[in-house]
């Protein structure tokens, strides 16, 4: 049914939003700071000395909503298409 593949394409991209928001969190900080040359590490150093953990979870409740939408969505739409 419908509903079943909405939530299959909804978990999965609520998954690999939760997964994915800590290295988009790092790739946004170091090309934000591009033009000092901070790496990789110092970056998460910094991110971790002044907001702990959390810092890499910032934004990921918007991130998540719009994942789930987006990707139950399309999975449930192009299966059923398929018919």
């Amino acid at each position: 049914p419908f509903i079943m593949k909405f939530l299959a394409g909804g978990a999965s991209g609520g998954l690999g939003s939760v997964v994915g928001n800590p290295f988009d969190i790092l790739k946004t900080k170091m090309m934000a700071s591009e033009g000092a040359g901070i790496g990789l590490v110092p970056t998460v150093r910094s991110i971790w000395t002044n907001q702990g953990f959390m810092g890499f979870l910032k934004g990921i409740d918007a991130n998540v909503a719009r994942a789930v939408v987006n990707n139950g969505t399309k999975m449930a739409c192009y299966d059923q298409s398929k018919m």
